[in-house]
């Protein structure tokens, strides 16, 4: 077992399903709109072939999201977490900036982790 360097709660047990819970910024309602919920769930989808975990269940709320995952081999829930958020911060922001955007696997915001 291995423990979080900077919290005593995160533990990473390897094959290991886990419950996460995540709220949006200042808590904003930004899933009352459906084309942010498609998109979050596109990006969970390139998320999880990108990260390879499996998804087990999901649930969006206005304000925030559950996540029932099981994370592979490779990347902790940390990992994946961190990929999930910046990669639907950016392209948030890109839809709501009229910006277009196109995403291959191997493609994260985060040029540090490959595959």
């Amino acid at each position: 077992m291995e423990l979080h360097k900077n919290s005593p709660k995160r533990y990473y047990e390897p094959n290991c399903s886990v419950f996460i819970t995540t709220n949006t910024y200042k808590r904003y309602p930004y899933f009352e709109e459906d084309i942010f919920c498609e998109l979050f769930i596109e990006e969970l989808n390139f998320c999880q072939k990108l990260k390879n975990f499996q998804i087990e269940a999901y649930k969006i709320n206005p304000e925030h999201i559950h996540l029932l995952i099981t994370p592979g081999e490779r990347y902790n829930y940390s990992e994946i977490m961190g990929s999930l958020k910046r990669n639907f911060s950016r392209d948030y922001n890109d839809l709501i900036n009229g910006n277009g955007f196109i995403r291959s696997i191997g493609d994260d915001s985060n040029r540090r982790l490959k595959e």
